[in-house]
């Protein structure tokens, strides 16, 4: 693979013009197998992914990642092909970091079971990149507390969520991604605390109770013309 780096007039190095499978060639986002962004950066929690497009400038020891059009897309289309609807991309190299930051493409039909993060209490922040989604806060016995529909085109682009806070998101859009941040480390052996008023998700009764979540998010959409 050629590889030949590229100067800004002050001096920073903004990756290198790659050679990649068919010739191809990128200078704004690189076309860069996930595979090898996972080699060189230890990410080892890096979900495996179609070839990303992702735009990087090195300075200082660090990367920027650039998230682009044609990377959501790929995301997406992953979504839309995985059994549960929905694909993750970690922007974060390790568990260790203390910020994880991560891209969560979601499909109409994706059903996340209610959950809280009591056991390792860290607050949440979700922001609608694209589409439209709802985040359900509940009460302790699964009422519906508040219904707070988020997106770029949404009244509200996003929540901050204390830990103890039952919720779940719905995805009321194809296409949809939201970008979530959370504090680290982060240790996968702190489950999250699913709620024992809804259903397992693959359950049986799973698919009634996000149809009457989606229900209830989209009760005041008004009627397309």
């Amino acid at each position: 693979m050629l590889s030949h780096p590229i100067l800004l007039c002050e001096g920073i190095k903004i990756g290198s013009l790659r050679a990649v499978e068919g010739g191809d060639l990128c200078l704004t986002g690189f076309n860069v197998p996930l595979r090898e962004v996972e080699r060189q950066s230890g990410g080892e929690n890096h979900r495996d992914s179609a070839e990303w497009n992702l735009g990087k400038v090195e300075k200082a020891g660090g990367q920027v990642k650039i998230i682009s059009k044609q990377g959501l897309d790929e995301l997406t289309a992953e979504a839309r092909d995985s059994p549960r609807l929905r694909k993750n991309l970690n922007l974060h190299a390790s568990y260790d970091e203390p910020c994880q930051r991560l891209l969560n493409a979601m499909e109409p039909g994706s059903y996340i079971r209610p959950h809280r993060h009591l056991r390792d209490p860290k607050p949440e922040c979700f922001i609608g990149v694209r589409g439209r989604m709802a985040v359900l806060l509940f009460r302790d016995n699964g009422e519906v507390d508040r219904i707070v529909r988020i997106g770029p085109e949404e009244e509200n682009y996003g929540l901050d969520i204390p830990p103890g806070v039952w919720h779940s998101v719905v995805c009321l859009e194809k296409g949809s991604v939201f970008f979530e941040a959370k504090p680290g480390p982060f240790n996968p052996s702190h489950k999250k605390d699913m709620a024992s008023w809804a259903p397992e998700e693959g359950s049986p009764e799973a698919g009634t109770y996000l149809e009457d979540l989606v229900g209830a998010a989209t009760s005041t959409d008004k009627p397309k013309k």
